[in-house]
């Protein structure tokens, strides 16, 4: 939700961003999940 100096907060309703499309997300999850997984390989390595 927009916070708007005359309008109230909606209870329960998150103040963010605006959301990414899939298409951009999809490659920073599957780069985040690699990088999650070299680390915990090198961790295990150690």
């Amino acid at each position: 939700q927009n916070v708007e100096a005359d309008k109230e907060l909606v209870y329960g309703q998150s103040i963010t961003d605006a959301c990414m499309a899939w298409e951009n997300s999809e490659p920073l999850l599957r780069e985040l999940a690699a990088a999650v997984r070299q680390r915990r390989k090198n961790s295990a390595a150690a």
